[in-house]
Protein backbone atom coordinates (compact mmCIF):
# COMPACT_ATOMS: atom_id res chain seq x y z
CA UNK A 1 0.00 0.00 0.00
CA UNK A 2 1.07 3.55 -0.81
CA UNK A 3 2.86 5.60 1.91
CA UNK A 4 0.81 8.45 3.66
CA UNK A 5 2.49 11.95 3.39
CA UNK A 6 3.90 11.43 6.95
CA UNK A 7 4.76 7.87 6.51
CA UNK A 8 7.20 9.44 3.65
CA UNK A 9 8.58 11.84 5.32
CA UNK A 10 9.35 9.53 8.01
CA UNK A 11 11.21 7.51 5.29
CA UNK A 12 12.90 9.30 3.54
CA UNK A 13 14.83 11.17 6.73
CA UNK A 14 12.82 14.51 7.09
CA UNK A 15 12.79 16.06 3.87
CA UNK A 16 11.19 19.04 3.86
CA UNK A 17 7.25 18.72 4.02
CA UNK A 18 5.65 16.66 2.08
CA UNK A 19 2.00 16.57 -0.03
CA UNK A 20 0.15 14.45 -2.01
CA UNK A 21 -0.86 16.33 -5.31
CA UNK A 22 -3.30 15.46 -8.54
CA UNK A 23 -1.67 16.60 -11.51
CA UNK A 24 0.70 14.87 -14.36
CA UNK A 25 -1.88 14.13 -16.55
CA UNK A 26 -3.98 13.00 -13.48
CA UNK A 27 -1.16 11.02 -12.24
CA UNK A 28 -1.08 10.59 -8.10
CA UNK A 29 2.77 12.23 -7.22
CA UNK A 30 4.25 13.33 -4.52
CA UNK A 31 5.51 16.69 -4.03
CA UNK A 32 8.84 17.31 -1.78
CA UNK A 33 9.14 20.70 -0.35
CA UNK A 34 7.97 22.25 -3.51
CA UNK A 35 9.02 20.17 -6.33
CA UNK A 36 6.85 16.97 -7.89
CA UNK A 37 8.53 13.93 -6.77
CA UNK A 38 10.78 11.15 -8.44
CA UNK A 39 9.12 10.12 -11.77
CA UNK A 40 7.37 13.53 -12.97
CA UNK A 41 10.62 15.59 -11.91
CA UNK A 42 12.52 13.42 -14.19
CA UNK A 43 9.94 14.37 -16.75
CA UNK A 44 9.53 17.78 -16.33
CA UNK A 45 13.48 18.03 -15.62
CA UNK A 46 15.29 16.49 -18.05
CA UNK A 47 14.82 14.03 -21.13
CA UNK A 48 13.21 10.94 -19.18
CA UNK A 49 10.25 10.14 -20.57
CA UNK A 50 7.51 7.28 -19.54
CA UNK A 51 4.81 5.12 -21.02
CA UNK A 52 2.38 3.70 -18.99
CA UNK A 53 1.66 -0.55 -19.13
CA UNK A 54 -0.80 -2.82 -18.82
CA UNK A 55 1.28 -5.19 -16.69
CA UNK A 56 0.27 -6.91 -13.82
CA UNK A 57 1.78 -7.01 -10.15
CA UNK A 58 3.57 -10.27 -9.91
CA UNK A 59 1.05 -10.93 -7.26
CA UNK A 60 -2.27 -9.20 -8.03
CA UNK A 61 -4.37 -11.57 -6.04
CA UNK A 62 -2.34 -10.29 -2.71
CA UNK A 63 -3.31 -7.66 -0.16
CA UNK A 64 -2.87 -3.99 -2.27
CA UNK A 65 -1.88 -6.07 -5.73
CA UNK A 66 -3.26 -5.02 -9.07
CA UNK A 67 -4.52 -6.20 -12.45
CA UNK A 68 -3.09 -3.66 -14.35
CA UNK A 69 -1.37 -0.49 -14.58
CA UNK A 70 1.19 0.07 -12.13
CA UNK A 71 4.12 -0.45 -13.57
CA UNK A 72 5.89 2.36 -15.89
CA UNK A 73 8.26 1.92 -18.71
CA UNK A 74 10.68 4.35 -20.23
CA UNK A 75 9.68 6.14 -23.15
CA UNK A 76 11.42 4.36 -26.75
CA UNK A 77 14.73 6.57 -27.34
CA UNK A 78 16.65 7.13 -31.09
CA UNK A 79 20.08 7.18 -29.72
CA UNK A 80 21.35 9.28 -32.56
CA UNK A 81 20.32 12.24 -30.21
CA UNK A 82 23.78 11.40 -27.90
CA UNK A 83 25.62 12.15 -31.29
CA UNK A 84 29.06 10.86 -31.26
CA UNK A 85 28.46 9.23 -27.95
CA UNK A 86 26.08 7.12 -29.73
CA UNK A 87 28.24 3.62 -29.84
CA UNK A 88 29.64 4.47 -26.00
CA UNK A 89 26.21 3.54 -24.96
CA UNK A 90 26.06 -0.58 -23.84
CA UNK A 91 23.92 -2.68 -26.55
CA UNK A 92 21.45 -4.31 -25.29
CA UNK A 93 21.62 -8.22 -24.29
CA UNK A 94 22.36 -9.73 -27.26
CA UNK A 95 20.00 -12.84 -26.66
CA UNK A 96 17.21 -11.00 -26.75
CA UNK A 97 17.44 -9.17 -29.76
CA UNK A 98 16.85 -10.61 -33.34
CA UNK A 99 19.79 -9.50 -35.22
CA UNK A 100 20.62 -6.94 -32.82
CA UNK A 101 16.71 -5.28 -32.70
CA UNK A 102 15.13 -4.55 -29.79
CA UNK A 103 11.20 -5.67 -29.51
CA UNK A 104 9.25 -2.86 -28.15
CA UNK A 105 7.99 -3.96 -24.41
CA UNK A 106 4.36 -4.92 -25.92
CA UNK A 107 2.16 -8.30 -26.23
CA UNK A 108 1.35 -6.54 -29.11
CA UNK A 109 4.82 -6.01 -30.94
CA UNK A 110 5.44 -10.07 -29.55
CA UNK A 111 2.19 -11.22 -31.21
CA UNK A 112 3.18 -10.00 -34.30
CA UNK A 113 6.59 -11.57 -34.25
CA UNK A 114 4.94 -14.93 -33.13
CA UNK A 115 2.18 -14.46 -36.12
CA UNK A 116 4.49 -13.38 -38.97
CA UNK A 117 3.98 -16.66 -41.25
CA UNK A 118 0.14 -16.72 -39.95
CA UNK A 119 -0.97 -13.10 -40.33
CA UNK A 120 -0.92 -10.66 -43.07
CA UNK A 121 -1.00 -7.97 -40.76
CA UNK A 122 1.54 -9.70 -38.75
CA UNK A 123 3.81 -10.39 -41.55
CA UNK A 124 3.73 -6.62 -42.91
CA UNK A 125 4.31 -5.01 -39.23
CA UNK A 126 7.41 -7.12 -38.94
CA UNK A 127 8.73 -6.96 -42.44
CA UNK A 128 8.65 -2.95 -41.78
CA UNK A 129 9.96 -2.98 -38.42
CA UNK A 130 12.84 -5.04 -40.47
CA UNK A 131 13.55 -3.06 -42.99
CA UNK A 132 14.00 0.13 -40.64
CA UNK A 133 16.42 -2.12 -38.48
CA UNK A 134 18.37 -3.76 -41.52
CA UNK A 135 19.01 0.50 -42.49
CA UNK A 136 20.21 1.50 -39.38
CA UNK A 137 22.87 -1.06 -39.22
CA UNK A 138 23.74 -0.30 -42.48
CA UNK A 139 24.06 3.48 -41.94
CA UNK A 140 25.36 3.26 -38.08
CA UNK A 141 25.76 -0.22 -36.97
CA UNK A 142 23.55 -0.74 -34.46
CA UNK A 143 20.10 -0.52 -34.29
CA UNK A 144 19.45 3.35 -32.93
CA UNK A 145 15.69 2.57 -31.74
CA UNK A 146 16.21 1.51 -28.30
CA UNK A 147 13.61 0.81 -25.44
CA UNK A 148 13.13 -0.56 -22.00
CA UNK A 149 16.34 0.23 -19.55
CA UNK A 150 18.52 0.89 -22.56
CA UNK A 151 16.07 3.58 -23.44
CA UNK A 152 16.43 4.61 -20.07
CA UNK A 153 20.23 4.84 -19.89
CA UNK A 154 20.33 6.89 -23.13
CA UNK A 155 17.91 9.25 -22.04
CA UNK A 156 19.27 9.84 -18.84
CA UNK A 157 22.81 10.13 -20.59
CA UNK A 158 21.54 12.75 -22.86
CA UNK A 159 20.57 14.50 -19.94
CA UNK A 160 24.21 14.56 -18.15
CA UNK A 161 25.32 15.57 -22.19
CA UNK A 162 22.87 18.43 -22.07
CA UNK A 163 24.38 19.94 -18.80
CA UNK A 164 28.23 19.80 -19.62
CA UNK A 165 27.65 16.62 -17.44
CA UNK A 166 30.99 14.27 -18.87
CA UNK A 167 30.34 10.45 -18.44
CA UNK A 168 33.86 8.72 -18.50
CA UNK A 169 33.56 5.37 -19.21
CA UNK A 170 36.37 2.49 -18.90
CA UNK A 171 37.92 4.48 -16.01
CA UNK A 172 37.59 2.02 -12.91
CA UNK A 173 37.33 3.20 -9.51
CA UNK A 174 41.07 1.36 -7.60
CA UNK A 175 40.37 3.71 -4.32
CA UNK A 176 38.35 6.04 -1.91
CA UNK A 177 40.33 9.23 -0.95
CA UNK A 178 40.16 10.49 2.65
CA UNK A 179 41.17 13.66 3.76
CA UNK A 180 42.06 14.77 7.28
CA UNK A 181 38.89 14.26 9.30
CA UNK A 182 38.92 10.94 7.60
CA UNK A 183 36.19 12.12 5.41
CA UNK A 184 35.50 10.59 1.88
CA UNK A 185 36.72 13.23 -0.31
CA UNK A 186 37.38 11.85 -3.86
CA UNK A 187 38.58 8.40 -5.38
CA UNK A 188 41.71 7.84 -7.58
CA UNK A 189 40.92 5.74 -11.10
CA UNK A 190 42.47 4.75 -13.88
CA UNK A 191 41.90 7.03 -17.14
CA UNK A 192 43.49 6.28 -20.06
CA UNK A 193 46.35 4.10 -18.33
CA UNK A 194 46.97 6.47 -16.02
CA UNK A 195 45.88 6.72 -12.15
CA UNK A 196 44.26 10.59 -11.52
CA UNK A 197 42.54 11.26 -8.45
CA UNK A 198 39.08 13.02 -8.66
CA UNK A 199 38.00 15.25 -5.57
CA UNK A 200 34.74 15.39 -5.00
CA UNK A 201 33.41 18.77 -2.96
CA UNK A 202 29.94 17.22 -1.78
CA UNK A 203 30.60 13.36 -1.56
CA UNK A 204 30.99 10.75 -3.38
CA UNK A 205 28.25 8.03 -4.45
CA UNK A 206 29.10 4.50 -5.21
CA UNK A 207 26.38 3.03 -7.95
CA UNK A 208 29.02 0.21 -9.44
CA UNK A 209 26.11 -2.41 -10.00
CA UNK A 210 26.08 -4.69 -7.57
CA UNK A 211 27.78 -8.37 -6.60
CA UNK A 212 26.25 -10.59 -9.21
CA UNK A 213 29.53 -11.70 -11.00
CA UNK A 214 31.67 -11.49 -7.30
CA UNK A 215 32.35 -14.97 -7.57
CA UNK A 216 33.42 -15.00 -3.46
CA UNK A 217 30.57 -12.98 -2.41
CA UNK A 218 27.96 -15.19 -4.70
CA UNK A 219 29.67 -18.26 -3.38
CA UNK A 220 28.72 -17.11 0.26
CA UNK A 221 25.43 -15.90 -0.43
CA UNK A 222 23.79 -18.23 -2.78
CA UNK A 223 22.82 -21.44 -1.95
CA UNK A 224 22.75 -22.91 -5.03
CA UNK A 225 26.72 -22.34 -5.71
CA UNK A 226 27.21 -23.58 -2.28
CA UNK A 227 26.34 -26.95 -3.02
CA UNK A 228 28.06 -27.12 -6.36
CA UNK A 229 25.48 -25.66 -9.27
CA UNK A 230 26.09 -22.89 -11.64
CA UNK A 231 25.20 -19.08 -11.32
CA UNK A 232 25.16 -17.53 -14.98
CA UNK A 233 24.30 -13.98 -14.83
CA UNK A 234 23.09 -12.02 -17.79
CA UNK A 235 23.72 -8.75 -16.20
CA UNK A 236 27.17 -7.07 -17.18
CA UNK A 237 30.06 -8.70 -16.71
CA UNK A 238 31.77 -5.43 -15.18
CA UNK A 239 29.63 -5.36 -12.02
CA UNK A 240 31.75 -7.88 -9.95
CA UNK A 241 31.04 -5.58 -6.51
CA UNK A 242 33.95 -3.36 -6.91
CA UNK A 243 31.60 -0.29 -5.13
CA UNK A 244 30.51 -2.36 -2.30
CA UNK A 245 34.22 -3.33 -1.66
CA UNK A 246 35.64 0.10 -1.91
CA UNK A 247 32.64 0.72 0.91
CA UNK A 248 34.47 -1.74 2.47
CA UNK A 249 37.93 -0.46 2.55
CA UNK A 250 36.55 2.37 4.19
CA UNK A 251 34.21 0.76 7.11
CA UNK A 252 31.23 0.32 4.49
CA UNK A 253 28.77 -2.68 5.87
CA UNK A 254 27.36 -5.27 3.29
CA UNK A 255 26.10 -7.64 5.30
CA UNK A 256 24.41 -10.87 3.79
CA UNK A 257 20.96 -10.02 5.28
CA UNK A 258 18.39 -11.55 2.67
CA UNK A 259 16.93 -14.27 2.19
CA UNK A 260 16.38 -13.77 -1.66
CA UNK A 261 19.62 -12.14 -2.50
CA UNK A 262 18.68 -11.30 -5.41
CA UNK A 263 16.31 -10.98 -8.53
CA UNK A 264 16.10 -14.61 -9.77
CA UNK A 265 15.97 -15.47 -13.49
CA UNK A 266 15.92 -18.69 -14.59
CA UNK A 267 18.37 -18.50 -17.51
CA UNK A 268 19.84 -21.04 -20.71
CA UNK A 269 23.25 -21.24 -22.23
CA UNK A 270 22.80 -20.14 -25.48
CA UNK A 271 25.11 -20.40 -28.24
CA UNK A 272 26.39 -17.61 -30.22
CA UNK A 273 27.82 -16.96 -33.96
CA UNK A 274 31.75 -18.19 -33.90
CA UNK A 275 31.78 -20.94 -31.17
CA UNK A 276 30.38 -17.98 -27.79
CA UNK A 277 28.21 -18.89 -25.62
CA UNK A 278 25.85 -16.30 -23.99
CA UNK A 279 22.75 -16.42 -21.66
CA UNK A 280 19.16 -16.06 -22.13
CA UNK A 281 17.00 -15.33 -19.75
CA UNK A 282 13.22 -17.14 -19.74
CA UNK A 283 11.24 -14.27 -20.01
CA UNK A 284 8.47 -15.70 -22.57
CA UNK A 285 8.30 -19.25 -22.90
CA UNK A 286 7.34 -20.52 -19.52
CA UNK A 287 3.57 -18.82 -19.62
CA UNK A 288 2.76 -20.13 -23.21
CA UNK A 289 0.28 -23.15 -23.32
CA UNK A 290 1.99 -26.72 -23.54
CA UNK A 291 5.63 -25.92 -21.91
CA UNK A 292 6.12 -27.17 -18.47
CA UNK A 293 8.96 -27.27 -16.36
CA UNK A 294 10.56 -30.32 -14.80
CA UNK A 295 13.31 -31.66 -12.83
CA UNK A 296 15.66 -34.53 -12.82
CA UNK A 297 13.00 -36.81 -11.71
CA UNK A 298 10.81 -35.66 -14.28
CA UNK A 299 8.29 -34.10 -11.99
CA UNK A 300 6.91 -30.21 -11.93
CA UNK A 301 7.96 -28.20 -8.95
CA UNK A 302 6.18 -24.98 -9.34
CA UNK A 303 3.11 -22.79 -11.75
CA UNK A 304 5.81 -22.08 -14.47
CA UNK A 305 3.76 -18.54 -15.01
CA UNK A 306 5.13 -17.47 -11.81
CA UNK A 307 7.25 -14.48 -12.26
CA UNK A 308 11.22 -15.35 -13.07
CA UNK A 309 11.66 -14.58 -8.98
CA UNK A 310 9.03 -16.72 -7.85
CA UNK A 311 10.28 -19.48 -10.73
CA UNK A 312 13.89 -19.18 -9.63
CA UNK A 313 13.12 -19.26 -5.95
CA UNK A 314 11.34 -22.23 -6.34
CA UNK A 315 13.59 -23.70 -8.53
CA UNK A 316 16.97 -23.40 -5.53
CA UNK A 317 14.27 -24.70 -2.99
CA UNK A 318 13.37 -27.77 -5.04
CA UNK A 319 16.81 -28.64 -5.92
CA UNK A 320 17.89 -27.69 -2.42
CA UNK A 321 21.21 -29.64 -1.10
CA UNK A 322 21.16 -31.63 -4.40
CA UNK A 323 24.49 -31.01 -6.36
CA UNK A 324 23.11 -29.13 -9.49
CA UNK A 325 20.03 -26.51 -9.23
CA UNK A 326 18.62 -26.94 -12.78
CA UNK A 327 15.24 -27.67 -14.40
CA UNK A 328 14.02 -28.55 -17.89
CA UNK A 329 11.63 -27.10 -19.83
CA UNK A 330 9.62 -29.78 -22.16
CA UNK A 331 7.53 -29.16 -25.33
CA UNK A 332 5.83 -31.23 -27.97
CA UNK A 333 6.75 -30.30 -31.54
CA UNK A 334 3.77 -27.91 -32.70
CA UNK A 335 3.91 -26.25 -29.85
CA UNK A 336 8.33 -25.25 -30.35
CA UNK A 337 6.99 -24.69 -33.71
CA UNK A 338 4.40 -22.09 -33.11
CA UNK A 339 6.05 -20.70 -29.79
CA UNK A 340 9.43 -21.32 -29.58
CA UNK A 341 11.70 -23.01 -26.63
CA UNK A 342 14.50 -20.37 -25.10
CA UNK A 343 16.93 -19.02 -27.77
CA UNK A 344 15.32 -21.44 -30.20
CA UNK A 345 13.03 -19.15 -31.73
CA UNK A 346 9.44 -20.73 -33.74
CA UNK A 347 9.45 -22.23 -37.31
CA UNK A 348 9.92 -21.44 -39.93
CA UNK A 349 13.35 -20.99 -38.05
CA UNK A 350 15.74 -24.01 -38.06
CA UNK A 351 16.37 -26.03 -35.39
CA UNK A 352 19.24 -28.04 -36.65
CA UNK A 353 22.34 -26.24 -35.32
CA UNK A 354 20.89 -25.76 -31.88
CA UNK A 355 20.41 -29.84 -31.46
CA UNK A 356 23.97 -30.31 -33.03
CA UNK A 357 25.42 -27.63 -30.11
CA UNK A 358 23.48 -29.62 -27.20
CA UNK A 359 21.71 -26.20 -26.53
CA UNK A 360 18.38 -28.45 -27.90
CA UNK A 361 17.49 -31.78 -26.46
CA UNK A 362 15.72 -33.52 -28.90
CA UNK A 363 13.65 -37.25 -28.39
CA UNK A 364 11.17 -39.33 -30.77
CA UNK A 365 9.52 -39.83 -27.18
CA UNK A 366 9.26 -38.93 -23.79
CA UNK A 367 11.42 -41.37 -23.11
CA UNK A 368 14.05 -40.64 -25.57
CA UNK A 369 13.96 -37.25 -24.62
CA UNK A 370 14.30 -37.94 -20.68
CA UNK A 371 17.42 -40.17 -21.50
CA UNK A 372 18.95 -37.44 -23.51
CA UNK A 373 18.83 -34.83 -20.69
CA UNK A 374 19.32 -36.78 -18.23
CA UNK A 375 15.74 -37.28 -16.51
CA UNK A 376 14.01 -40.21 -14.68
CA UNK A 377 12.20 -41.50 -18.05
CA UNK A 378 9.69 -42.92 -15.19
CA UNK A 379 9.12 -39.45 -13.57
CA UNK A 380 8.50 -37.62 -17.02
CA UNK A 381 6.37 -39.87 -18.54
CA UNK A 382 4.10 -39.93 -15.31
CA UNK A 383 4.21 -36.24 -15.09
CA UNK A 384 3.60 -35.40 -18.51
CA UNK A 385 -0.01 -38.11 -18.27
CA UNK A 386 -1.09 -36.24 -15.09
CA UNK A 387 -0.56 -33.30 -16.23
CA UNK A 388 -2.33 -33.76 -19.63
CA UNK A 389 -5.85 -34.65 -17.44
CA UNK A 390 -6.13 -31.38 -16.28
CA UNK A 391 -4.54 -29.96 -19.30
CA UNK A 392 -6.61 -31.19 -21.78
CA UNK A 393 -9.66 -28.98 -20.20
CA UNK A 394 -7.69 -26.02 -19.76
CA UNK A 395 -6.72 -26.49 -16.02
CA UNK A 396 -3.55 -26.92 -14.04
CA UNK A 397 -4.77 -29.62 -11.28
CA UNK A 398 -1.34 -29.36 -9.66
CA UNK A 399 -0.21 -25.51 -9.19
CA UNK A 400 -2.92 -23.51 -10.24
CA UNK A 401 -1.32 -22.22 -13.90
CA UNK A 402 -3.11 -19.51 -15.43
CA UNK A 403 -5.69 -18.56 -12.60
CA UNK A 404 -4.07 -15.18 -11.92
CA UNK A 405 -4.04 -11.74 -14.53
CA UNK A 406 -0.45 -11.74 -14.27
CA UNK A 407 0.39 -15.72 -15.16
CA UNK A 408 -2.20 -14.57 -18.09
CA UNK A 409 -1.05 -11.79 -19.42
CA UNK A 410 2.32 -12.96 -21.32
CA UNK A 411 0.51 -16.05 -22.54
CA UNK A 412 -1.42 -16.71 -25.39
CA UNK A 413 -5.08 -15.28 -25.73
CA UNK A 414 -5.83 -17.01 -28.49
CA UNK A 415 -5.62 -20.72 -26.64
CA UNK A 416 -9.10 -21.31 -24.39
CA UNK A 417 -10.16 -21.54 -21.94
CA UNK A 418 -6.78 -21.03 -20.17
CA UNK A 419 -4.05 -19.56 -22.22
CA UNK A 420 -0.98 -20.53 -20.05
CA UNK A 421 -2.09 -24.21 -20.08
CA UNK A 422 -2.39 -26.78 -22.94
CA UNK A 423 -2.07 -30.77 -23.10
CA UNK A 424 1.89 -31.51 -24.42
CA UNK A 425 0.94 -34.06 -27.81
CA UNK A 426 2.44 -35.90 -30.11
CA UNK A 427 6.30 -35.76 -30.49
CA UNK A 428 9.22 -35.65 -31.39
CA UNK A 429 9.71 -33.71 -27.90
CA UNK A 430 11.82 -31.07 -27.24
CA UNK A 431 13.59 -29.62 -24.09
CA UNK A 432 16.04 -26.97 -22.90
CA UNK A 433 18.11 -26.97 -19.78
CA UNK A 434 17.95 -23.97 -17.47
CA UNK A 435 20.08 -22.58 -14.61
CA UNK A 436 19.71 -20.49 -11.73
CA UNK A 437 20.90 -16.29 -12.54
CA UNK A 438 19.75 -13.14 -11.97
CA UNK A 439 18.78 -9.75 -13.25
CA UNK A 440 20.82 -8.07 -10.47
CA UNK A 441 21.17 -7.90 -6.61
CA UNK A 442 19.13 -6.80 -3.75
CA UNK A 443 21.54 -7.25 -0.59
CA UNK A 444 24.02 -4.69 -0.34
CA UNK A 445 25.08 -1.77 1.33
CA UNK A 446 23.09 -0.06 4.24
CA UNK A 447 22.60 3.28 4.19
CA UNK A 448 20.78 6.27 5.87
CA UNK A 449 17.21 6.66 3.57
CA UNK A 450 19.22 9.85 1.92
CA UNK A 451 21.81 6.86 0.92
CA UNK A 452 24.68 7.74 3.41
CA UNK A 453 27.00 4.77 3.52
CA UNK A 454 26.78 3.31 6.91
CA UNK A 455 29.26 1.05 9.01
CA UNK A 456 28.80 -2.43 11.10
CA UNK A 457 28.08 -0.34 14.53
CA UNK A 458 25.58 1.71 12.45
CA UNK A 459 27.61 5.48 12.11
CA UNK A 460 27.49 7.36 9.04
CA UNK A 461 31.10 6.95 7.04
CA UNK A 462 31.10 11.01 6.19
CA UNK A 463 31.01 11.56 2.32
CA UNK A 464 29.99 8.39 1.57
CA UNK A 465 26.94 7.31 -0.40
CA UNK A 466 25.31 4.40 -1.90
CA UNK A 467 22.70 4.23 -4.73
CA UNK A 468 21.62 1.76 -7.57
CA UNK A 469 22.50 -2.63 -6.47
CA UNK A 470 25.54 -1.52 -4.98
CA UNK A 471 22.88 -0.14 -2.06
CA UNK A 472 20.43 -2.93 0.39
CA UNK A 473 16.99 -2.93 -1.14
CA UNK A 474 14.29 -1.21 0.20
CA UNK A 475 12.25 -4.72 -0.99
CA UNK A 476 14.23 -6.38 1.52
CA UNK A 477 14.77 -9.71 -0.69
CA UNK A 478 11.00 -9.87 -2.17
CA UNK A 479 9.92 -9.06 -6.14
CA UNK A 480 5.94 -7.76 -5.98
CA UNK A 481 6.28 -6.20 -9.35
CA UNK A 482 7.99 -5.47 -12.42
CA UNK A 483 10.54 -2.52 -12.00
CA UNK A 484 11.25 -3.14 -8.40
CA UNK A 485 14.72 -3.03 -8.55
CA UNK A 486 14.78 0.27 -11.13
CA UNK A 487 11.65 2.10 -9.36
CA UNK A 488 13.84 1.92 -6.17
CA UNK A 489 16.82 2.89 -7.62
CA UNK A 490 15.45 6.04 -9.75
CA UNK A 491 13.56 7.24 -6.64
CA UNK A 492 16.52 7.15 -3.90
CA UNK A 493 19.31 7.95 -5.93
CA UNK A 494 17.06 11.06 -6.91
CA UNK A 495 16.71 11.67 -2.66
CA UNK A 496 20.52 11.00 -2.76
CA UNK A 497 21.19 13.72 -5.80
CA UNK A 498 18.83 16.71 -3.81
CA UNK A 499 20.40 15.50 -0.46
CA UNK A 500 24.01 16.25 -2.19
CA UNK A 501 22.48 19.34 -4.05
CA UNK A 502 21.75 20.71 -1.21
CA UNK A 503 17.82 21.07 -2.10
Amino acid sequence: MPLSPKEFNAFCGGLPATTFVEQWGGAQVWKVGGKVFAVAWFEKETSVAFVPTLYPDYHPDQPGGVNVGRSILAKSFDIRALGKDMNRLRPPLETITFIGMMFNSSNADLKHFFNATKSLTSFLYVARRLAVHVKELAFYGRGTNVTSGNALAARLAKSAFDLGIPIHTDTPARELVRDADGRVAGAVVEMAGRRVTIHARRGVVLAAGGFPHDTARTAKAYAHVKSGGEHVSPTPAGNTGDGIALAESVGGDAPLQFIGTSAWMPVSKAPLPGGRTGVFPHLLDRYKPGIIGVLKNGRRFCNESESYHDVGAAMIEACRGQAETAMWLVCDHATIGKYGLGYVKPSPMPRASFIARGYLMKGETLADLASACGIDPAGLEETVRTYNVGAERGEDRQFGRGTTAFNRYLADPEVKPNPCVAPIGKGPYYAVKVFMGDLGTFDGLRTTPLGEVLSATGEIIPGLFAAGNDRASIMGGNYPGAGITLGPILTFGWVTGRHLAGV
